[in-house]
């Protein structure tokens, strides 16, 4: 084109008919960027059924090139056969009457393979010829089945990490609670070893004794404090499940650290409060006793806590592959709502039980009352043994 030659009405003429078209805008340019890059499919036909443009990922996706394809009639190309007759009355609603459709095409490639693609279909005019044809823009089923595989994952990894940050948030309550009133028990300890020694007039000696405990006893139950505030701090911010359980272990592995020297303060306790007692060997028989039964509660609730995990994992396992909402008022779903239930009041009942033995060890005066004691705990730690076990029975369904 001259445009030397061309008037000034000309000139304005042809640059406004060139805004017109947007040819050059960053926005077009943008969009063929995005259009180029993307998994679309990209074609138009006329009424007639023949192809005009052939675009995007078509070429991938049907093995045709474009040359191949411009000019051919697309339902006698790669239609399925019972769908040609609908595809053709479909092209004329599209182009008369202006109808958009959403459909799922089975359409064959070169190479004889069926394409499964949702697509959507909608009339456009061309600018060159002023014809209307059908635009249609499709995508691989594969692509949206990937995607709502992924989603499936976020959502059940999500609804492990809530239930996860549940648990954790009841756990570290609860033996927090038991940490403290573990620390409760060691100062009504100190106390009453104080009276002893005060009335054997020996209040002076015994309280330079136990100075070191006490300021050891502040400064593990701060200590306390920063395990649970940092371990509660990342949990909540968790992205994942494997690192939920990763931060839950690690708080568990600090507490049991904390719990031993905790009892090594109280065993200290006790210590010194044996040169105020007249059995001189009581101290070492408590001491016996509290790391066995210490030994036996962690296992009990190690146990509890897997099988909580485990059903949680069948509540979320039933509501993949049965149904997402299920009833909670009759079959499966409301037996393993029970079995959860009854395993966190055992778990509860656990940790309760262990708080009220260890007080009662620590405050036995003779040996004779802590040889009735042994006898009532094995009693009750075998009680509970058998009821958490009967509660994964049922889990199993063995039950």
């Amino acid at each position: 084109m001259n445009y030397e030659d061309m008037t000034k009405d000309e000139l304005i003429a042809y640059i406004e008919e060139i805004k017109a078209k947007r040819a050059f805008t960053y926005e077009d340019q943008m969009k063929l960027v995005i259009l180029d890059n993307s998994p679309f499919t990209v074609w138009a036909s006329d009424r007639n059924c023949i192809i005009k443009l052939w675009m995007g990922q078509c070429e991938v996706l049907y093995g045709f090139s474009s040359e191949e394809v411009i000019g051919r009639d697309f339902v006698d190309l790669f239609v399925a056969e019972d769908e040609k007759v609908a595809a053709r009355r479909d092209q004329i609603d599209i182009i008369d009457n202006e109808a958009i459709f959403h459909n799922i095409a089975n359409d064959i490639g070169k190479n004889g393979n069926t394409l499964q693609l949702v697509t959507n279909c909608r009339r456009i005019k061309d600018p060159v010829s002023g014809e209307y044809w059908n635009a249609e823009m499709g995508l691989v089923i594969d692509y949206l089945e990937q995607e709502k595989n992924r989603l499936k994952l976020i959502v059940t990894e999500s609804q492990r990490i809530k239930s996860c940050v549940t648990q954790f948030i009841e756990d570290t309550n609860q033996v927090k609670e038991r940490f403290l009133n573990r620390k409760r028990s060691i100062n009504e300890a100190i106390r009453g070893c104080e009276q002893k020694a005060t009335a054997l007039r020996r209040r002076t000696e015994f309280k330079k004794k136990i100075s070191n405990i006490r300021t050891s006893l502040i400064e593990l139950s701060q200590k306390m404090d920063d395990v649970y505030d940092v371990h509660m701090s990342k949990m909540q911010s968790c992205a994942s499940y494997d690192s939920c359980e990763e931060i839950r272990q690690s708080f568990f592995k600090e507490y049991a650290t904390i719990s031993e020297a905790l009892e090594d303060m109280a065993l200290d306790v006790f210590d010194i409060s044996c040169d105020y007692d007249i059995e001189q060997n009581l101290v070492s028989d408590k001491d016996n006793m509290m790391k066995e039964i210490a030994f036996r509660f962690r296992s009990l609730s190690e146990l509890s806590h897997n099988i909580i995990r485990e059903v949680e994992k069948e509540m979320l396992d039933y509501k993949d592959h049965v149904t997402a909402n299920p009833d909670s008022e009759t079959g499966p779903f409301k037996l393993f709502m029970d079995i959860k239930q009854n395993i966190n009041q055992l778990k509860e009942e656990v940790e309760k039980c262990e708080d009220e033995i260890s007080l009662k060890i620590l405050s036995a005066t003779s040996k004779l009352e802590l040889h009735t004691l042994k006898s009532q705990i094995e009693t009750k730690l075998g009680l509970l043994r058998q009821q958490i076990l009967e509660v994964e029975n049922r889990l199993k369904g063995e039950v």
